[in-house]
């Protein structure tokens, strides 16, 4: 299964902004990429500062009870508590992705998670509580 999704700089957290430059900062140098073979899966992905977007993709294989590619950002303290929304600007694969947020490292304990599926090629926005 191949996976492909553009992100272009998350924006607007309500009054107030807070915004990702892919581009002219390359915001995502310092991104990594985590896959199912941390637990023995076969997925393979990467990524790519474009222009002015992060480049995402790859193959998600089901062998050996893999099932996921992910790419994230690194772990920081950010005073986010002014804004109530998070707008993203993307465009990928009819896929499901996830974009997840959290304040703890270990993977087990609550975060916010919302899902979402691109529809066509063309570049779309969302906002998200």
């Amino acid at each position: 299964m191949k996976i492909l999704i553009w992100i272009m700089i998350p924006i607007s957290f309500m009054m107030s902004e807070y915004s990702l430059d892919f581009g002219t900062n390359n915001d995502g140098n310092d991104w990594r990429i985590v896959n199912d073979d941390v637990m023995g899966g076969r997925s393979q992905s990467k990524k790519d500062l474009r222009e002015n977007s992060l480049y995402f993709s790859g193959n998600v294989s089901l062998e050996n009870n893999g099932g996921f590619a992910s790419i994230r950002s690194p772990y920081d303290t950010y005073d986010l508590s002014e804004f109530e929304t998070v707008t993203i600007r993307f465009r990928g694969t009819n896929r499901k992705f996830a974009l997840s947020m959290d304040i703890h490292r270990a993977w087990y304990l609550p975060n916010y998670k919302h899902e979402f599926t691109p529809e066509g090629e063309n570049w779309q926005e969302i906002t998200v509580p």
